[in-house]
């Protein structure tokens, strides 16, 4: 939820939802990977019944893949808090998830889904 019922401009907004879609574009690619591999272990573990155990080694990376492609996402779009105008991200941090807030000011830098929807269906009406 947003503090203060602060409203972010278009410009922002824009920028935020062709990242926010970059990034979608990038996780599902990866989860389709993932997820390819995962059915060729299983299935490679039926066959060979000592190859079982990678298959569970394979979600491990998946979450550190999933934060780096997030971090990326945000620091090759360079957004920037609404608030302050510091950058959200500088480097990539594959252990810890991105936050919506700022990590200079502590308010919220990153629009919510649901404004990035109402976003998107105001430029297409």
């Amino acid at each position: 939820m947003i503090e203060d019922n602060f409203k972010f401009d278009k410009e922002t907004l824009k920028i935020q939802s062709v990242a926010r879609n970059e990034m979608r574009r990038k996780i599902n690619i990866t989860l389709t990977i993932f997820g390819i591999s995962f059915l060729s272990l299983l299935v490679l573990s039926r066959i060979f019944p000592s190859t079982g155990g990678f298959a569970v080694l394979l979600f491990l990376p998946l979450l550190f893949v999933n934060n780096w492609i997030q971090w990326r996402t945000l620091i090759s779009h360079e957004l920037k808090c609404p608030h302050c105008g510091q950058t959200l991200a500088k480097r990539a941090n594959i252990l810890v998830s991105p936050s919506p807030k700022c990590r200079h000011c502590g308010k919220v830098a990153l629009a919510s889904i649901q404004e990035l929807i109402q976003y998107a269906q105001s430029e297409k009406g």
